[in-house]
């Protein structure tokens, strides 16, 4: 019986580690696409669906550099979700956290695999996340995150000729803050969001150009250019 019990926990620990190392590797593989952007810039249409929020289609170009620069420019004034726009998966594989695959899943008849990474430090803001990975392309299809008061974000990722480079064609980001728990350090939401609260927002990617090359003053505050401006006439 001893025999049986230590066996079974030593068969146990290896499927375990086998799983994890799977889950190592894969978003190893998703990484070294990633890193071959040093820059790039794309147009940019976004939609925005929320009961609460009435909002145009806008049209816009962003432009990103290594490691974390990122601009958003739009020459008609509108309220453009950044936070939504300059998403980046490697915001969250940087992180130190522990994943392992928990199983696979099918979409558009095509098998994923599905990877669930817990956070080992307090300073990361979610609590758990899911990702749908292509293990062939090693692209990411899906990411479900949870945040510590209960906040569920869905971003699903279509991709055409950025492949390589892991770059969307199209992200749509699922909000549901229904469930946000409130306290008085973590106060549920404003007076203009409803108790209810739940949205989307998809943005389409075109014209991308990647590691062309993009001049540092690009991403230098309008605002911070006219008081540079200001400051020199003086």
């Amino acid at each position: 019986m001893k025999k049986s019990i230590l066996s079974f926990l030593i068969f146990f620990s290896i499927i375990n580690f086998a799983q994890k190392n799977n889950a190592d590797k894969l978003i190893s593989r998703i990484k070294d696409k990633i890193n071959k952007v040093d820059n790039y810039s794309s147009e940019v249409e976004i939609s925005v669906k929320m009961d609460f929020l009435k909002m145009p289609k806008s049209k816009a170009e962003v432009f990103f550099k290594k490691p974390d620069k990122f601009k958003l420019h739009s020459e008609k004034f509108a309220i453009l979700p950044r936070a939504g726009i300059d998403f980046n998966p490697q915001k969250i594989l940087d992180n130190d956290f522990t994943s392992e695959l928990i199983g696979d899943t099918l979409i558009d008849n095509k098998k994923l695999s599905v990877i669930k990474i817990t956070p080992n430090v307090d300073s990361i803001k979610f609590k758990s996340a899911k990702l749908v990975i292509d293990p062939t392309e090693f692209l990411i299809v899906k990411i479900i995150l949870s945040t510590e008061q209960n906040a569920n974000i869905t971003t699903n990722f279509l991709y055409s000729d950025q492949k390589e480079f892991a770059l969307p064609s199209e992200i749509k980001i699922i909000l549901d803050f229904s469930q946000i728990e409130e306290d008085e350090k973590n106060p549920k939401r404003g007076k203009t969001i409803p108790s209810n609260f739940k949205g989307a927002i998809t943005i389409n990617y075109s014209n991308y150009k990647v590691n062309q090359g993009i001049d540092d003053s690009i991403f230098i505050d309008e605002k911070e250019e006219e008081n540079d401006n200001s400051k020199n006439k003086k």
